[in-house]
């Protein structure tokens, strides 16, 4: 394979894939594009990398078993945060490789599947468990998805709890009736207290929901602010308590070396008289 013997007129891509594989550590960002390199390629670059931080891969044709391939390649000790799959032709059997990979990652943060319209409501109900389970996956892209009042429905109970954590969900032109809409806002006036961004761009929402979103949303970043600042001031309290025994220590440490040049000072003294 190439991916440990560069070819003499290796593409862009291909360079990228070797330096991937040989786990560069300046390259923190891959993307392959459009079909440019086999998926059997990505997949072997991806298996020995343990320092990407970002891996885009939107506008490739991608078969289930093209995700299974990826996803299963991927190290368990990957520090992969932004995950890209957008206009994939991403299929609900490809999307289950990939929340099958998010089950067990706690690395990845952000996660773009739009521009996939097969994904449909059974791409949303598998998407719906993923964020019921997920202690780490912060936002997620399902614009451009034919998601529909049945998926927003599926995605809203999934929302409506005080464990959820994911905070910026994007729905734009996502096929959402008022219906749809009020499924989202049902899940922000109940339970949850995550989601600070919600997008709806492009589907029909009334000015009462429109209200009620800017609302929800607003309470729930003052909500987030408010975490921060504790979890801020909780960090600044344990480093001072490790701090404190330390200081003591130097004291301790520079009261007892005065005591002793004190007393070599007075021997010394005694000595010449």
């Amino acid at each position: 394979f190439f991916a440990f013997v560069l070819p003499r007129m290796a593409s862009p891509p291909e360079q990228l894939l070797h330096r991937a594989c040989h786990n560069d550590p300046s390259l923190k960002s891959l993307g392959i594009k459009a079909n440019v390199v086999p998926t059997e390629l990505i997949a072997e670059a991806l298996a020995s990398n343990t320092v990407l931080t970002s891996l885009l891969l939107d506008g490739n044709r991608f078969k289930a078993n093209d995700m299974e391939k990826i996803m299963n390649a991927v190290p368990a000790d990957t520090k992969i945060r932004t995950l890209s799959l957008s206009n994939t032709t991403m299929t609900p059997a490809g999307l289950a490789h990939v929340t099958a990979f998010l089950s067990t990652n706690t690395s990845v943060t952000s996660l773009d599947v739009s521009a996939n319209a097969a994904l449909g409501v059974q791409g949303c109900r598998v998407l719906a468990e993923t964020l019921r389970r997920s202690r780490t996956l912060l936002s997620l892209n399902l614009s451009d998805c034919d998601v529909g009042d049945a998926g927003a429905e599926l995605l809203g109970q999934a929302l409506d709890s005080e464990a959820c954590v994911l905070q910026r969900l994007f729905l734009s032109h996502a096929h959402l009736g008022l219906e749809g809409v009020q499924h989202i806002c049902n899940s922000l006036q109940g339970l949850n207290r995550s989601l600070v961004h919600v997008r709806t761009m492009g589907n029909a929402i009334t000015a009462a929901q429109d209200q009620a979103l800017r609302q929800a949303l607003e309470r729930n970043r003052k909500l987030l602010q408010e975490r921060l600042e504790q979890e801020t001031a909780e960090v600044e309290r344990l480093e001072q308590q490790k701090a404190t025994p330390k200081k003591a220590k130097k004291q301790k440490k520079q009261k007892k070396e005065k005591k002793e040049k004190k007393e070599k000072k007075e021997k010394k003294e005694k000595k010449e008289k």
